[in-house]
């Protein structure tokens, strides 16, 4: 991670804070357990990830 440019150290920290925002008793709540509550986590977090990666630049060195 020391090697990573500070830039994109602060785009990741970024996107694993809103990845966290992700709510898994919310999920659980829907219904979703077992092995279908993780490949929705799964499914959610890709969709989170190009979310972010829209309206977020990923800095390039």
């Amino acid at each position: 991670f020391e090697d990573i440019p500070y830039p994109l150290k602060a785009w990741l920290l970024g996107l694993v804070e809103h990845l966290k925002t992700l709510s898994t008793t919310e999920l659980m709540a829907e219904g979703f357990t077992g092995k279908q509550l993780g490949e929705e986590i799964d499914r959610r977090r890709l969709q989170m990830i190009a979310e972010y990666k829209k309206t977020h630049n990923v800095p390039r060195n």
